[in-house]
């Protein structure tokens, strides 16, 4: 009997491979990688919208003349479907919020973040966020790429 290795098992392949390779690879290599996906990527968001609409336009044309109507359902649903989801949203939000953030104190721009940056901490604060360049420098890896 053959073995056959399924779809999942490879993709859970393809992910650790990735993974691995972006450990041990050279910034180089991982570079190339990430435009690759990249340029992929948008080819991806580019064709399949165009492969919805050729596969969907074609079965709508083929429902012959009650095709418009049940266009117009579809349609309607998916509007009413949206608000509903928007709408219901929205209120539960309302409703749950208030509750989670009871006792807890908001941090508003203002003095306060004026403060942070010229006040008595100032350099404190210049000193955290400048370390990922002096890391990155020091070491090769830093907090930013």
């Amino acid at each position: 009997m053959k073995f056959r290795f399924g779809l999942l098992p490879r993709v859970v392949l393809a992910i650790g491979l990735g993974v691995g390779c972006g450990f041990f690879f050279p910034e180089w290599a991982t570079r190339i990688a990430l435009t690759f996906n990249d340029i992929f990527g948008q080819f991806l968001s580019f064709v399949i919208p165009l492969l919805i609409l050729g596969l969907v336009a074609p079965g709508i044309a083929d429902l012959g003349k009650n095709a418009g109507w049940l266009l117009a359902v579809t349609a309607a649903l998916a509007y009413a479907f949206t608000l509903f989801s928007g709408f219901g949203t929205y209120l539960v939000g309302r409703a749950v919020f208030p509750a989670l953030l009871e006792g807890s104190q908001a941090v508003l721009p203002g003095r306060g973040a004026y403060a942070l940056f010229h006040g008595s901490d100032a350099a404190a604060v210049r000193r955290h966020v400048g370390a990922g360049a002096g890391l990155r420098a020091r070491t090769g890896h830093g907090l930013y790429p």
